[in-house]
């Protein structure tokens, strides 16, 4: 599997990207959390996408605020209503 070839290789931003082409969202999460924020906040911005279209809302949260997109994860929550 290509993910792991990068990771053997130590390019782990190209390991990353391959997690999410492939919808390897654990796998990628597992790669980005050893990550210096510079390089995983994009990533978590993608999975949090991804999470808040499958409606698991607090894992979407989770990686917007790891993202920094904190706006983001307000508007989330005002789309699917739920503001309580």
């Amino acid at each position: 599997m290509a993910i792991e070839h990068f990771v053997q290789a130590g390019i782990f931003s190209k390991a990353i990207e391959a997690a999410i082409s492939a919808r390897k969202w654990n796998r990628a999460v597992q790669l980005i959390a050893n990550q210096p924020p510079e390089i995983s906040r994009p990533y978590y911005k993608q999975i949090a996408r991804h999470y808040a279209e499958i409606r698991q809302l607090d894992l979407a949260e989770k990686y917007f605020i790891n993202a920094g997109e904190f706006v983001e994860a307000f508007e989330m929550y005002v789309r699917c209503n739920k503001w309580d």
